[in-house]
Order: C-alpha cells, then structure tokens, then sequence
C-alpha cells in the first residue's frame, strides 16, 4: 500500500497507509479557495501566523511568531494582536531575554485579555528561559524541539514551522477546522489531533501548507456576523452560487442574517444583484425568511421590485398583509 511519511503527536517521524480521498473533496476545496480569495478573515490579518511578521518587509520574527500562538488558544484573533502589541511596545521589545527579565506581573498585565492569560504566563516564561538556555535563544526548527516546549501541542509546532521557516512537516488543525471536517465527512474524530492524522493520510501534501489559514479564516467567516453577510454575498457572486450558499449554510451560516450595518439579508442582496440562481436556492432550497425588512424599510421582495426584476420578486412573493 501507499504510504504516507508524518509525524506522531511527539514529533516523531511515522509512515501511515494513505486514505482513499472522500468523494467530492477537491470541488469544496476549490470553492472555498475561490470564496476565500480576498483573504480578509480575521485571521488573516490579526491571527498568530501573521503577527510575526514585519508588514512591510515581509520578514518574520521567530520568537513573534511562536509568543503569538502560544497565545492564541481560546482566544480572538483581535484579543491576540492586541496582546502582542503590548509585549511588541514594551521596553526593549519582545524577545526571550525580555521575556525572562519581566516579572509574572509585568507579562501576564500585558496579556491579562487573553483567554487562560495565567498559565501561558507561566508557559511564556518557562519556553522562554528554555529557549535560553537549549537552543541559544532560537526557536527551535523541528516539530519534536517545539512540542517539547511548555504550552506547544501539534498544531502551534506545524504552524510555527511553517510561518517561521517555511518547513510543511504537518497540518496545523484548530476548533475551526476540526468542526468543518466532521460535518463535510474528511473525518470522522472526536479531538482536533486525531483530526490531523487523518486528514494528513488522504489530503495532498502540496495543500498542508495552506489549509489551515484557507479553513480556520472560512470557519471564521461563517461565525462573526460582520465577516457571515461578506462571504453570503461571495458566494452569490461566485461561479457556483448554489452549492457555496449550501457550503455556508451548512457549514453554519445562517442564510437569513442581515448585515450588521445596512440590514440587508442574503436574499435582499440577490435579488438586487439580479441572481436567479441565488434567489431561487434561497427561497425554495434554504427556505429563507422572505419578509424581513432591512434599515430602509424594504422586503427583498421590495428590492427585487425596485430593481425591475419582476422574475424574481414573483420568486420571492409579496409580503403578507
């Protein structure tokens, strides 16, 4: 049989037998690589593997990198780049040094927001001095250095390998992505390790390196109302209208949630996108609300009125008296 070379939760380089790949996996991957093509999610911009490195000249800092996954865990991507930036603004930086010369008090004030802020406090501390005093004050570079350290499981050591040296030795797997691939069937598991395992006997390893920031930033989108009403709209302006609208819906995007800012629902904004397709799969498939009214005080129905689509306000209905 095929056999795939990883690595065990301790680092260890094992071979698995491949898995044969679930049917249909690469027409989802695909499309959510299209809907996630403007990579806007919040862990795009505020999540830990982006926070190491220096925006304007792309350079990642190592030590950055792997204090911000540290921190990550039971926490928003925004609760961390704040964090950072009050370790990053602190007298002579943030570093293994500085780290260790702070006291418990001075760390855990800076990150004192972040979820379980005391004990990666202690964890922060005690990689630090280990850093130190092993490995000259280097992040280590191999899965089995980095999972030895306090507070480092599997999926910080692949991602820091990934984000700080560019090393794919294995999938880093989250909440997120545990949940989307129980639901879509690529697994069948009960803890985010054992996600890993078999995800990475069937998925491409050409994929590994990006996975994770692809599904973690999906996962993210379909839950925070402002980021749910953008990758609505994406995906009736995709090439797929139809099967990304079930995609989100059943990946947890509720396809009645209006925005935030103007109250327009999904439907509303097909309508006056003028997609048959859309409106159709909202109406007769997801079984939307049709009489909802947005901050102008219209119904989609209104809306497709108002846009000369007679075709799809017949789709939709007009409200009840």
């Amino acid at each position: 049989p095929e056999l795939v070379v990883a690595q065990d939760a301790k680092g260890n380089v094992v071979a698995r037998v491949k898995a044969k790949e679930p049917q249909g996996w690469r027409e989802i991957y695909d499309l959510v690589l299209e809907l996630r093509r403007e990579r806007d999610a919040p862990v795009d911009w505020a999540g830990s593997e982006s926070l190491g490195t220096n925006q304007e000249t792309g350079e990642v800092n190592e030590y950055h990198s792997l204090v911000a996954l540290m921190l990550s865990s039971q926490t928003k991507d925004q609760v961390v780049a704040e964090a950072m930036r009050n370790l990053q603004q602190r007298p002579g930086g943030l570093s293994p040094q500085s780290v260790v010369g702070m006291t418990d008090e001075e760390l855990d004030g800076c990150i004192a927001k972040v979820g379980f802020h005391n004990t990666k406090t202690k964890h922060i501390k005690q990689a630090a001095q280990i850093l130190i005093d092993k490995h000259g004050g280097e992040v280590p570079r191999t899965g089995k250095e980095l999972i030895a350290l306090p507070g480092i499981g599997p999926k910080m050591a692949y991602i820091i390998l990934k984000v700080a040296f560019n090393i794919v030795d294995g999938i880093g797997v989250d909440t997120h992505m545990h949940r989307i691939f129980n639901v879509l069937g690529w697994v069948s598991s009960k803890q985010p390790e054992q996600t890993r395992v078999q995800l990475e006997s069937w998925l491409p390893r050409e994929e590994w390196d990006v996975v994770n920031v692809l599904f973690v930033g999906f996962g993210q989108m379909t839950q925070q109302p402002v980021h749910r009403a953008q990758l609505m709209r994406r995906c009736i302006d995709s090439s797929k209208p139809v099967a990304a609208l079930k995609l989100a819906h059943r990946l947890g995007a509720d396809p009645n949630s209006g925005d935030p800012e103007t109250g327009d629902t999904p439907l509303m904004y097909a309508a006056r996108r003028g997609s048959h397709e859309a409106v159709l799969a909202l109406v007769k498939q997801l079984k939307v609300r049709t009489g909802v009214v947005n901050r102008e005080g219209l119904t989609a129905y209104d809306v497709a009125v108002k846009a000369k689509r007679m075709d799809l306000a017949e789709i939709i209905g007009a409200p009840k008296a």
